[in-house]
């Protein structure tokens, strides 16, 4: 049931993980605030533009992206935070997860060329941390989308040439 699915994200593995890496037991998941959120890149060309993540909460939360299925030729890639010319890379594994600090390094995701990349997206918070308000609105506002599929055919008209 979806109930089960949220305890296993507020209590299991996953959080468990969190806490480990960063060595502070305090992080929860904040669905109170933000959704968890399933994003599936099935159709050619699906992407995702390079961008920071938008501070939310005061001290800044953790977004965690969770691959659930990966069968794309999609990277996620990141730039250095301290050479912005370096570029990394990684093609997700099913059942890998990615940390990124709210407004750490600039990432995105390649278009996709063929399979399909499903994942879950989370945001982690101290328990303790005050959401931002109105830090949200921009977040998945029209403009913003309108913004980003203008870049998308942008960059399928540049790929056309």
């Amino acid at each position: 049931s979806s109930q089960t699915t949220m305890d296993i994200l507020r209590e299991g593995s996953l959080t468990q993980w969190i806490r480990t890496v960063t060595q502070n037991p305090n992080y929860v998941l904040r669905d109170d605030q933000v959704p968890v959120e399933i994003r599936s890149y099935e159709k050619p060309n699906a992407c995702m533009a390079w961008h920071r993540d938008d501070v939310l909460f005061d001290p800044p939360q953790l977004e965690i992206v969770w691959t659930l299925e990966n069968s794309s030729d999609c990277r996620t890639l990141w730039k250095d935070d301290h050479d912005e010319t370096t570029v990394h890379a990684v093609e997700t594994d099913p059942n890998a997860a990615l940390l990124i600090p709210a407004g750490g390094a600039e990432h995105c995701v390649s278009s996709l060329k063929r399979g399909r990349r499903v994942i879950l997206k989370c945001v982690y918070a101290l328990q303790d941390a005050k959401f931002v308000s109105g830090s949200h609105l921009h977040q998945f506002d029209k403009g913003k989308k309108e913004k980003n599929t203008k870049r998308k055919q942008q960059q399928q008209r540049r790929r056309r040439r």
